[in-house]
């Protein structure tokens, strides 16, 4: 089966998807009368129809923290179709799993400071509520302790027969289609992505190189040297046509090494990039 031994056998030997979880007391309670309540008095403490249980302040580390998390798996990873899981190349794992641990222990210190701060961040918010306050309102210290959780997980999305045969062979067959054809389609979505940043940078550098007044600075020059180098490692799901992307991003990394444009000729590049793009 050809489908068998190359798109799907070649995304799955080349990356896996990463999925991450980090779980978050939010703080917030609906807001009983809505429609009779002053809005002008609980402006800061109140979000729509709900209220917030903790003034933001004392979330704002944690907060932080979360971002960054997504932020690190995001600059490591490919979105799949839908934006909801990432595809990781093998490259990249290790220092997805590396950065997120680091950063897991900083998470677990703050939620600590929070637990600590809890007490006087309900102080703060009882001010703040006013008549909207209720004690009711609030879990325990150590029950939203239990809301805040940090965690990823690397796997492969397969076929369910596996070694168990749990599918009738009419109905295996079907998923397996249905998964070879979302297979494809993350493949494509992958190319469309990398293409889209390298058609990016060849305009940039191309731009910046044309005006006699202008430099590329030297962060700059590490900044694209660093992209340029890096490319290779999302061309493995994409078969055979990372090597028209890998040839365009040599030319390009020749270009930024001898600040000499007439090796990437502006407009047919980025003629080209759309084409291959569209196959």
């Amino acid at each position: 089966h050809v489908m068998e031994t190359t798109i799907i056998d070649q995304l799955q030997q080349s990356g896996c998807i990463v999925d991450l979880d980090v779980g978050f007391w939010e703080g917030r309670k609906s807001i009983d009368g809505v429609d009779e309540i002053n809005r002008t008095a609980v402006t800061d403490n109140a979000v729509g129809a709900m209220k917030r249980l903790i003034p933001k302040e004392f979330k704002t580390k944690l907060v932080v923290i979360r971002a960054k998390a997504h932020r690190i798996v995001k600059q490591n990873t490919l979105a799949m179709p839908g934006g909801k899981t990432r595809f990781a190349p093998k490259r990249k794992t290790t220092a997805i799993h590396g950065e997120l641990t680091a950063l897991k222990t900083e998470f677990y210190a703050a939620v600590d400071e929070f637990i600590a701060a809890y007490p006087d961040a309900k102080a703060k918010a009882k001010v703040g509520l006013g008549d909207l306050y209720d004690e009711a309102d609030y879990p325990t210290a150590e029950q939203v302790r239990g809301h805040f959780t940090f965690g990823w997980q690397f796997f492969h999305q397969v076929a369910p027969n596996g070694q168990f045969g749990v599918l009738e062979p009419e109905v295996y067959a079907e998923e397996r289609r249905k998964l070879e054809a979302k297979v494809e389609e993350i493949r494509a979505a992958f190319f469309q992505e990398v293409v889209g940043q390298l058609q990016q940078f060849v305009a940039t550098l191309v731009a910046a190189l044309s005006d006699p007044s202008k430099r590329i600075t030297d962060p700059n020059k590490g900044r694209f040297a660093k992209f340029l180098l890096g490319l290779e490692e999302w061309l493995d799901p994409l078969g055979d046509d990372a090597e028209t992307i890998q040839a365009l991003a040599v030319k390009a990394r020749q270009v930024l090494e001898s600040g000499d444009i007439s090796g990437l000729n502006n407009p047919t590049v980025l003629r080209h990039i759309p084409d291959i793009r569209q196959r």
